[in-house]
């Protein structure tokens, strides 16, 4: 399916998996899979706006600039573009995930000008995952300090365990990585990295802020991938009836007497 958006001096071209950008001057491509982040301005005084493309090839970004009249469209661009920047899929229906390998090792140098011809698509099944743990900067954060930091728990908006982890580390001023290692049940691959952050930027900047907002939640699902197999407690309830029999054999044997008995009857079978 083929989209395409006119800004300024700019044609964003989207056909299949590949992206084109299109100027006079230049024409950038790369596969669809290998969006690392997205950003859309407001439109400004000077009635401009601009869509940020980020890669994970370490460059500046691809940006297109389109006028006040053309933001609607900008931001029908950005939102069909916008789950790409995604790093798992998960697919409830067949209990598997799909990793969006963004920042890959790739034997070949990735220009902005060319296609990234490595494999942008890893698939490991639910069953596939047994443990997880996060890595920044060469830091390991496991599971059980995720949940010391932050009782375990994900809220909605994604701040959760992952960043009560960060902050506790006190990583500095830069992050330059940030990945999920997922620990998998296969002998000749036992583990396979989910990449977040694979350049070097602030940590209060709004692209580190998403980007590690994404992995919490992603964390959080993980987790609900790996409860999901683990035992229930099942809650006691008692049968009333039996409980009236205990009471009876208390009442027979004279430790109730017959107005303990009938009150404590009555609140059991509520009466």
């Amino acid at each position: 399916m083929e989209k395409e958006f006119i800004g300024v001096g700019d044609k964003v071209i989207v056909d299949g998996d590949n992206l084109f950008i299109k100027s006079n001057i230049l024409k950038e491509k790369c596969y669809l899979p290998h969006i690392e982040w997205l950003k859309l301005d407001e439109v400004n005084f000077q009635g401009r706006g601009m869509l940020h493309i980020y890669t994970d090839v370490k460059s500046k970004g691809m940006n297109v600039v389109f006028k006040r009249n053309q933001y609607e469209d900008a931001k029908n661009m950005y939102l069909f573009l916008l789950p790409y920047m995604s790093r798992i899929i998960f697919n409830h229906e067949e209990n598997k995930i799909t990793i969006y390998n963004k920042g890959n090792d790739d034997p070949l140098e990735k220009p902005i000008n060319k296609v990234n011809v490595s494999n942008p698509y890893t698939y490991l099944s639910f069953d596939d995952i047994n443990s997880y743990e996060v890595i920044c900067d060469k830091q390991v954060i496991n599971n059980d300090m995720l949940k010391n930091t932050a009782s375990g728990k994900y809220v909605a908006d994604g701040v959760g365990a992952l960043v009560g982890a960060l902050s506790s580390l006190n990583s500095g001023e830069y992050i330059t990585n940030l990945q999920i290692k997922l620990n998998v049940n296969n002998f000749d691959n036992p583990c396979v990295y989910v990449n977040y952050i694979t350049r070097k930027i602030k940590s209060d900047s709004q692209m580190a802020k998403d980007l590690i907002k994404m992995c919490d939640e992603d964390l959080a699902k993980l987790e609900i991938i790996l409860k999901k197999d683990e035992p229930v407690e099942k809650k006691v309830t008692n049968d009333p009836i039996e409980e009236v029999k205990k009471l009876k054999e208390l009442l027979d044997m004279g430790i109730l007497s017959q107005e303990e008995f009938d009150k404590k009857k009555k609140e059991l079978l509520n009466l």
